[in-house]
C-alpha cells in the first residue's frame, strides 16, 4: 500500500476517533449538567446509565473521569441524604474540587514535562545518527565516483 493511501485511511481513522471522542464529551457534560441540577449524590455506574456511555468508557477518558469523580465528590458532600460526610457550604466543596483539579493538572504537567524531556533526547540522538549515516553516506558515494574513474 502506497503512503499516500496509508495517511488517507489513518486520518479517517482519526477523524472518526475525534468524532466518537466530541459525542462522548457532549453526552458527558450533558449529564454532569443534569446530576449537578439534581443535587442527589449517585454512583459512577449511575452516572454512565444517565450519559447513556458504558463505565468503561469513563474510565478510558482520563480527564472526563477525573472530572465526573469530582462533580460525584461534589454531590456527595453537598448533596441530599449525606449522612456520612458533613455538609460543607457550596464555597468551600467548590474550593476543594478546585483544588484537586490544580493538583491533577500539575501533576499532569509534570509527566508531560518529563516526557518532552525524553523525546528532545530522542531527538537529539536521531539527529547525530542522521549526519552520522549522511556522512557514511557521502563517503560511499565518494568510494563509487573512484571506482567508476578506476574503471
Amino acid at each position: 500500500m502506497n503512503e499516500r493511501v496509508k495517511n488517507k485511511n489513518l486520518s479517517g481513522i482519526e477523524q472518526h476517533q475525534n468524532e466518537e471522542h466530541g459525542l462522548i464529551v457532549e453526552k458527558i457534560e450533558k449529564a454532569i449538567k443534569k446530576v449537578k441540577r439534581s443535587g442527589k449524590p449517585i454512583s459512577k455506574a449511575e452516572f454512565a446509565r444517565i450519559a447513556e456511555v458504558g463505565i468503561a468508557t469513563i474510565y478510558k477518558h482520563k480527564e472526563l473521569n477525573e472530572r465526573i469523580t469530582q462533580t460525584l465528590e461534589l454531590l456527595k458532600t453537598t448533596g441530599e441524604g449525606s449522612s456520612k460526610k458533613p455538609v460543607k457550604t457550596s464555597n468551600n466543596a467548590k474550593l476543594e474540587a478546585t483544588k484537586e483539579a490544580n493538583k491533577n493538572l500539575r501533576n499532569k504537567l509534570a509527566e508531560s514535562e518529563e516526557v518532552n524531556a525524553k523525546l528532545l533526547a530522542q531527538n537529539a540522538k536521531l539527529a547525530t545518527e542522521i549526519l552520522d549515516l549522511k556522512a557514511t553516506l557521502a563517503e560511499y558515494r565518494k568510494n563509487q565516483i573512484v571506482n567508476i574513474k578506476k574503471s
